[in-house]
């Protein structure tokens, strides 16, 4: 069992590294995209960086903010 695990552990840090990430603009088109939830908040112009553990919400540089 150990000597598995130590096979393994590799693999699994190495598909970690090369999980699937998006990095956008929110626009019109795209409000449907934002965070959901309880708590969640966005607007047109911020940004949204997600991959498949987290979902973050930067907010973009607008002078009305």
């Amino acid at each position: 069992m150990k000597r598995t695990a130590h096979f393994l552990i590799p693999f699994l840090f190495a598909f970690s590294l090369f999980a699937k990430v998006e990095v956008f603009e929110i626009s019109s088109s795209r409000v449907s995209d934002l965070p959901q939830g309880k708590e969640a908040d966005g607007i047109i112009g911020d940004f949204v960086l997600r991959n498949n553990k987290i979902e973050v919400v930067i907010g973009g540089g607008a002078s009305n903010r």
